[in-house]
């Protein structure tokens, strides 16, 4: 039975169980993909189901496109399922399905971070509101968060007092003007898919018939609103079976709900569990480190990784002298992995915050190593990418300002701030889209000649935007707005990379089309939940840096993990708060870092480190303390001598690495003793490093007041501490809380 070979009895005991709906415990590394797609051919092949008769949803195209991939190898001979997608992608579709019932055009446009921000920034001067009183980012964030919570997020907002009156009118504005816009950002796909399901029977029934299934790839990473959407689209008859690990979910700052594991009996009962405990990918000795930590953390199902890969490598500790040291040791050991006939691509190093990449690169130039980092700009943010897509979003919806405004004078036209806000008063009066108001805008100047052409060649190419290829259309497109011409003539290595990479926007659309067949409307809405690891070359023979964060889901031979310091890793705002949330979700994403070890598992630690150019003295992280020593080999470091204090967690050293410092890093170091509870949502709390215009780099050391109107003290690093009204200051956050 090809449903079932290759399985394990505790794989092939999920993969069996469909008589009543299935919550699947997988470790990390035991195989939870293999259950999930094995399960959709069992389905199929041994329980006689339709592949439209089951969905499964995950949270990343590159995992959806995995998925599909392995049901085709498994059973070629049967259709491929066509509802394996993200959550975001299905309720797209499912919209586009339904446009009528849900009152929408079916050509809406999707708004991403980018065009949310545009969006808000011109209300904000609309309103006549100053950004520096109320930063968009912040405006941004509070939406998001209350739509990641409630179907009525505005009231939500209003009902908790998360936001200042005028906030909420800017958050008001926000959502009427995506209507108005004919868009959605993502949030609203959600939304209004649940809101179609709830006030529309007949949808329901519908969905509620159609599918028999339902999976759910990593469940400890879903909100409230989509277990919303998971319980409002199954019927009485539908089963639920969904896959995850309390022990890996890391993503609570957006919304990610470890309950949704930990309550999945009772909120799909009646049900039944499985736990995938043996482990595929780590040695037993990385294995025991992890179960180590791990352990520690209160929510969650007992469940100790195991391996038949008993033997392996030690795992290392290494204590650096300073940043430096570290980051030297971590290239020390790649080159003798090279030496030894290993390739660079097996070699990945992890840190908690970006910021501590840049000492390891420069390690890395310095000696010839190639590396990439993950998680840097994503390919379809870079500002030609946006320009181009914004472009394109404006020929197939002429309702989208946002895309409007950001093209109208790309390249140069000579249509000034003046005449944009000409056409916002006139399309406000009219009660239609700024594109389509140009030619009811009168006028001779230079200006309105250049409108009336921009016009005249936006309206043409959309005449033929369904018709044509998508690679096609852009070409056109950049050939008539005589973009790439004005990159050429820039004649700087800068507009160069840019053409190059509008070159690769076209070869992607290129493939696009021979690979689905499809159209410029399709693309747009991949493009539109595109995630940053879709766009990366995995197999490039390179030494691979990235937060922890972005390395869910992957593995390889080497793990370095550094920065075990606390203030470090435990991140600083979790010492802050000295919760029991927020230190366990830290303990989860060291249990992440170490299960993404195949053969070899290094950690590493500074006596002292350099971040943000203030030197910190921290002790060794507690998950270090929570490791038995006999688990892990310390690494000798002839630089520390005996006299260097045990600054292992908790533990009191004579050494005084304070006395020293200057104000700033006294601050720093006095923060992490201190126990102080976070009094709001916002990021402008003690702990958090910021950029004054005219004081440069500091550190909050107290945060007073409602939010609406904060008074901080900060520890300026050149300036001394200050005391700041943040109403009357544009304060940048570099390191939030």
């Amino acid at each position: 039975m090809r449903s079932l070979d290759g399985l394990n009895s505790q794989q092939k005991q999920a993969v069996e169980s469909c008589d009543s709906n299935l919550l699947v415990v997988a470790g990390a590394g035991s195989g939870k993909t293999r259950v999930l797609t094995h399960k959709i051919c069992y389905l199929i092949e041994e329980k006689g189901l339709y592949p439209s008769e089951i969905l499964a949803m995950t949270f990343s195209n590159k995992a959806a496109r995995e998925m599909k991939d392995r049901v085709q190898i498994l059973l070629p001979s049967f259709e491929q399922p066509r509802w394996i997608g993200t959550f975001h992608s299905t309720c797209l579709k499912l919209l586009k399905e339904f446009h009528l019932q849900a009152g929408i055009e079916q050509q809406f446009s999707i708004f991403d971070e980018a065009d949310q921000l545009a969006l808000i920034k011109r209300i904000l001067k609309e309103m006549d509101v100053d950004p520096k009183h109320l930063p968009p980012k912040a405006i941004k964030w509070n939406i998001s968060s209350a739509k990641n919570e409630s179907i009525h997020p505005i009231e939500l907002l209003r009902n908790e007092n998360q936001m200042s009156s005028k906030a909420l009118e800017v958050a008001q504005k926000y959502q009427e003007e995506l209507e108005k816009n004919q868009a959605m950002d993502f949030g609203d796909l959600l939304i209004r898919m649940i809101k179609l399901v709830q006030e529309n029977e007949q949808v329901r029934d519908i969905l509620q018939k159609r599918w028999k299934y339902i999976l759910i790839d990593e469940f400890q990473d879903t909100n409230a609103i989509q277990k919303m959407l998971i319980q409002q689209i199954k019927g009485p008859q539908t089963k639920v079976c969904a896959v995850g690990d309390e022990d890996q979910c890391i993503y609570t700052w957006r919304g990610a709900q470890v309950e949704n594991m930990l309550e999945f009996e009772e909120d799909f009962s009646p049900s039944q569990t499985v736990k995938l405990d043996q482990n595929y990918r780590s040695t037993k000795p990385i294995l025991d480190v992890a179960n180590a930590v791990i352990s520690h953390n209160v929510g969650r199902r007992k469940k100790e990784l195991w391996t038949t890969k008993q033997e392996g490598p030690s795992v290392d500790f290494y204590l650096a002298e300073d940043d430096y040291a570290e980051a030297r040791h971590i290239i020390d050991q790649v080159m003798k992995g090279q030496r030894q006939g290993k390739p660079l691509s097996d070699f990945c190093v992890l840190y908690r915050t970006h910021v501590q990449s840049r000492v390891i690169e420069d390690e890395a130039r310095r000696r010839n190593i190639a590396y990439r980092i993950l998680g840097g700009t994503r390919f379809y943010d870079r500002a030609e990418i946006k320009d181009v897509l914004s472009m394109l979003k404006l020929i197939t919806n002429p309702f989208d300002n946002v895309a409007f405004e950001r093209i109208i004078n790309k390249p140069a036209r000579g249509i000034g701030p003046k005449t944009v806000q000409n056409l916002r008063d006139l399309s406000l009066q009219l009660g239609t889209s700024m594109f389509q108001v140009i030619p009811k805008l009168k006028g001779s100047s230079k200006a309105h000649q250049a409108l009336g052409e921009f016009y005249l060649t936006f309206q043409k190419l959309a005449e033929t935007a369904f018709e044509e290829k998508p690679t096609k259309i852009t070409e056109k497109l950049l050939e008539k707005t005589s973009y790439l011409k004005a990159l050429e003539n820039e004649h700087t290595i800068e507009a160069d990379a840019r053409i190059e990479n509008i070159e690769e926007l076209l070869r992607t659309m290129s493939d696009f089309e021979e690979q689905t067949g499809l159209g410029l409307l399709e693309f747009m809405d991949q493009v539109s939940l595109s995630s940053d690891a879709d766009t990366q070359n995995y197999d490039a023979p390179m030494l691979t840096m990235m937060t922890i964060h972005n390395s869910k889901g992957l593995e390889y031979p080497h793990i370095f993990v550094v920065g075990l310091e606390e203030g470090v890793f435990p991140h600083q705002r979790a010492i802050e708060e000295n919760g029991d949330d927020e230190l366990e979700e830290e303990r989860r994403l060291c249990y992440v870092a170490m299960t993404r070890a195949e053969d070899k598992l290094t950690l590493l630690a500074a006596a002292r480190r350099k971040l943000y150019r203030f030197t910190m003295y921290n002790p060794l992280s507690r998950f270090l303390e929570e490791i038995p020593e006999q688990l892990y080999n310390k690494v000798f470091n002839p630089n520390l001598d005996s006299q260097t204090p045990n600054w292992r967690a908790g533990q009191d050293s004579a050494y005084d690495p304070y006395s020293q410092l200057n104000e700033f890093e006294l601050a720093s170091q006095v923060l992490q003793k201190t126990k102080a509870k976070k009094n709001s949502d916002s990021p402008y709390q003690p702990g958090a490093f910021v950029e004054h215009p005219n004081f440069g780099r500091g550190l909050i050391k107290k945060s007073e007041g409602p939010d609406t109107n904060l008074k901080l003290t900060i520890a300026f690093e050149r300036a001394g501490v200050k005391k700041i009204m943040l109403n009357y200051v544009d304060l940048e956050i570099i390191h939030p809380m």
